[in-house]
């Protein structure tokens, strides 16, 4: 009597196990539906007050798919651009952020020129734009603004005459911050905090708060106890963190393309250490950036990170806006 009813439970669990691993899957599939962007145009951001866009979400090896470093993060209309990499001008355009309507800031981690080729372009047209605007960023980024004005006079007067008027270097109007370790300042409505994370060169990371939301773009890093004290209980954290490849398997599950799987290497955080960073400031959201032109294994990518952080991970793609609340989208820009 005992063997038959040891048979049909077995019997039974043979039957409900692919009913139970199909229940699973769809809570899955239910889960990454609900994580997916949802496609929209710019004009339809508007109600949201808060919010940060990846324009680049490469490195410095070229791909068609991706542009050099930059994000944008937006806030009631003002816009502050985070690092302006290869193709960062062309993606505002894309968005109609340009001429008047061009970042109201322009912020760099680094001097890495992956993360700085299109700043003196931006200053150049910045110039020719009646207000002021706000530059910050490590040293010597105030010589850097001030060879634009010189070194391109004649140019910039040139375009101006164009409009009936002339340039004035005296009365250039950009607003220069040249920074160094931890700094909090207010801008346009925004609070924004920095502070020093190692890298190969001296690199700052930026935090924005406003109405009790927060946003940290890391730049380039490596692990550092600087990043969670800077970026704690943010909303969102853009991470420049290394990812699986696919068929990468055993050999080098935790390096990116171009990296060595080495903790601290002043260069770029392994995968562990971007999610113990994520972990150690009890972020909401984790958005990975700096990504190669590898085939990405996004599954064991978000399985590596998971046994350290438990919220929400992201892959970054350009035009890729998560909202201060957590909404995800993708800015329609054909």
């Amino acid at each position: 009597m005992k063997t038959i009813r040891n048979l049909w439970i077995l019997i039974f669990g043979i039957i409900l196990l692919p009913w139970a691993n199909a229940s699973e899957k769809s809570e899955f599939n239910q889960a990454e539906q609900k994580a997916s962007p949802v496609n929209v145009s710019k004009e339809s951001l508007e109600g949201i007050d808060f919010s940060v866009t990846i324009l680049g979400s490469g490195n410095p090896q070229y791909n068609p798919e991706r542009s050099g470093p930059s994000a944008l993060v937006q806030f009631k209309g003002a816009k502050f651009l985070v690092d302006m990499g290869n193709g960062t001008r062309a993606q505002l355009e894309k968005l109609g952020f340009t001429r008047r309507n061009s970042p109201d800031a322009l912020l760099l981690t680094h001097h890495h020129l992956d993360h700085n080729e299109e700043f003196i372009p931006m200053v150049h047209q910045k110039l020719m734009i009646p207000g002021d605007f706000l530059i910050a960023g490590p040293a010597p980024i105030k010589e850097m603004t001030d060879y634009v004005a010189k070194f391109y006079r004649e140019d910039l007067d040139y375009r101006q005459s164009n409009k009936g008027q002339s340039f004035d270097i005296n009365k250039a109007n950009a607003v220069v911050k040249e920074l160094e370790g931890e700094n909090t300042f207010a801008y346009k409505g925004l609070q924004i905090s920095t502070i020093e994370v190692p890298h190969s060169i001296y690199t700052l990371a930026y935090r924005f708060d406003a109405n009790g939301k927060s946003i940290v773009v890391s730049g380039d890093l490596s692990y550092t106890p600087n990043l969670p004290k800077l970026a704690k209980d943010a909303d969102v954290l853009v991470l420049d963190c290394q990812v699986v490849r696919e068929g990468a398997g055993n050999r080098q599950k935790n390096a990116d393309i171009g990296n060595r799987n080495r903790p601290n290497n002043g260069a770029h955080a392994t995968i562990e250490e971007g999610a113990r960073m994520a972990a150690e400031a009890g972020v909401k959201i984790l958005l990975i950036t700096h990504l190669s032109n590898a085939n990405i294994d996004e599954e064991a990518t978000k399985a590596k990170i998971s046994e350290q952080f438990k919220g929400q991970v992201i892959l970054a793609e350009d035009f890729l806006t998560v909202s201060g609340s957590g909404e995800v989208f993708m800015l329609n820009h054909k």
